[in-house]
Parts: structure tokens; C-alpha cells; sequence
């Protein structure tokens, strides 16, 4: 349990302080997002969860696959934005 609470609050800690940052400084805030630092820590807690390399391979590799449509949302958020053809509300 306290291996996955360990888990929960690295990768809490990398959003938030991503989202913080970028309130302040919107460049350097993206930097953050755009490291894949989420994408190695889960690699990382899968070889240890695992110890199975194949696995970890399969995963990076999907990882991969699906960054490339993830692209779209990065263009067309900025543009909807911008023209007002999205809002988000809390």
C-alpha cells in the first residue's frame, strides 16, 4: 500500500506542478507537460511492478502509436480556444 501511495504522489506531484507552473508561465509550464516524464515514470513502476522488459517495451511502444493522434488535440485545442469554439467551466 505504501508502494502504490509512493506512485500516487509522484505522479500527482508532476501534474500539479506543471498546471502551477504554467499559471505563472505558460512556456515553461508546457515544457513540463511536454517531457515525457509521465510516460518514463510509468515504465519505470511497470518494470518494477512486472520486472518483465517485454512488457515495458509493448508499453512504450504503444505509448508511442498513440502520441501521434494525441497530436490533433494540440492543434485544434489552441485554435477552438482562440476563436471561442470551446469553454471550459469548473
Amino acid at each position: 500500500m505504501d508502494y502504490l501511495l509512493l506512485k500516487t504522489l509522484l505522479s500527482a506531484m508532476l501534474i500539479v506542478a506543471a498546471s502551477e507552473v504554467g499559471r505563472r508561465t505558460p512556456l515553461i509550464g508546457a515544457f513540463l507537460a511536454s517531457v515525457p516524464l509521465i510516460s518514463v515514470m510509468a515504465m519505470i513502476w511497470l518494470y518494477l511492478d512486472t520486472r518483465d522488459p517485454i512488457r515495458v517495451a509493448a508499453f512504450a511502444r504503444d505509448v508511442l502509436w498513440l502520441v501521434i493522434p494525441s497530436l490533433l488535440l494540440f492543434i485544434l485545442v489552441p485554435a477552438l480556444l482562440e476563436r471561442g469554439g470551446v469553454s471550459f467551466s469548473v
